[in-house]
């Protein structure tokens, strides 16, 4: 018996490997998004723990120098912190976009899996026809010998 091939073999690996590409450059989305999520949150650690020290100076008295650079690191803080979340929506964004892109590749490797496992069921199908045909015809034929004989 014939072993079955599937002639589109070689872009059902194309579309496996399109979709292993797609599930590397999710992860790597997910990662910087957690990468910039952690940046955010040092950088609100910082701002609480320098705000928290400047309450402690400005209790026990400052000199207004200090008072101004604390100001400028306090507002440089604020400044990054907006930066890290505009950049935190964009990388959101493009996570989204990788995951409808796994998505879409997974459901072309699928279709190309379903199409072959179909051809492979129908090829067997008639393989398995084929061969009852021929021991149908054996049958007969030793039938035909044994009421000549």
């Amino acid at each position: 018996m014939k072993r079955f091939q599937f002639r589109l073999d070689a872009y059902l690996r194309y579309k496996e490997y399109l979709e292993q590409k797609a599930k590397l450059e999710l992860a790597k989305a997910g990662a910087d998004v957690i990468a910039c999520e952690d940046r955010i949150n040092n950088l609100k650690d910082e701002y609480e723990q320098t705000l928290g020290k400047l309450d402690i100076e400005t209790v026990s008295g400052i000199d207004a120098n200090r008072y101004l650079r604390y100001n400028y690191y306090l507002s440089s803080l604020e400044s990054s912190i907006k930066y890290e979340e505009d950049s935190h929506k964009k990388l959101l964004k493009i996570l989204e976009e990788k995951q409808k892109n796994l998505s879409q590749k997974s459901i072309e490797r699928k279709t190309i899996e379903n199409l072959k496992d179909k051809q492979k069921e129908e090829y067997y199908k008639e393989m398995l026809i084929s061969q009852q045909k021929e021991t149908d015809d054996i049958t007969i034929l030793r039938k035909a010998r044994e009421i000549q004989a």
